[in-house]
């Protein structure tokens, strides 16, 4: 097993621990709210809603270190990277103005282009000038 690999495994690991504790915390909530009202024949007294309170805040402090994006800024970070990378692989075609991924096109002019151009090598293709 690589460095890679197992960087990749405690991430995983990181995500599911971070993502049972939410759901345990949000169980915990139900099962107080549910307790409190009494539904279904619960019912907790003061010290086991108290424990149940002190259980939820410790699950929380987890999610809260362990979860996969912050909220505040951790986010707009990662969308706009992801949103940079996305543009910088777009490219225009100098012929129809197509965008397309940067890897179709050559010399400036997109495959479907260029197939038009093997097609019909008599005609070829006239490259619209930039005022048009």
């Amino acid at each position: 097993m690589t460095l890679v690999q197992r960087g990749k495994y405690e991430i995983y690991i990181k995500y599911f621990l971070a993502y049972l504790s939410f759901f345990a915390g949000i169980g915990l909530i139900i099962f107080s709210f549910l307790g409190t009202f009494k539904y279904y024949g619960l019912e907790l007294t003061f010290v086991e809603r108290d424990l149940i309170s002190l259980g939820i805040f410790p699950l929380f402090y987890v999610y809260h270190k362990l979860k996969p994006f912050k909220i505040t800024g951790g986010l707009d970070l990662y969308l706009k990277e992801k949103w940079n990378n996305y543009l910088d692989s777009q490219k225009t075609c100098l012929n129809c103005n197509k965008v397309v991924k940067s890897s179709e096109i050559k010399n400036g002019v997109c495959k479907s282009c260029r197939d038009l151009d093997k097609k019909s090598p008599n005609i070829g293709y006239k490259r619209k000038d930039k005022n048009e």
